[in-house]
């Protein structure tokens, strides 16, 4: 897929995790984007997302206008598309973590269930 997305929105409010955490990616990776003001369960939240939440990532790529819903998504989308500056860690960094993270607190010497 190539970089010529173009009229990218983000549909949400400002105080939203969700939506911060997009716009935050939006920023570092210097995407230019329009927020469009959206609560959730409204009409405009229901425009763009089946379940009427918020937000909801619009662009329009090879003359089709399309969108993402869900947070984790869209961050993958951004991420796939423009991959020079990562917003998540690589699959090693987070596959290291996941061990250190089951080696210590699944240990059974630490459950009260052995005592």
């Amino acid at each position: 897929m190539s970089k010529e997305l173009i009229n990218v929105e983000l549909v949400g409010i400002p105080f939203s995790t969700f939506t911060r955490t997009i716009r935050l990616g939006l920023e570092e990776k210097s995407i230019p984007y329009k927020l469009i003001f959206a609560l959730p369960h409204t009409d405009i939240a229901n425009k763009y997302h089946p379940f009427e939440r918020i937000p909801s990532f619009n662009f329009e790529y090879d003359g089709t206008k399309q969108t993402l819903i869900e947070s984790a998504a869209i961050t993958n989308f951004i991420d796939a598309i423009w991959p020079e500056t990562p917003l998540r860690p690589s699959r090693i960094s987070s596959d290291l973590n996941d061990i250190f993270t089951n080696a210590h607190i699944d240990d059974p010497r630490e459950s009260t269930e052995f005592r």
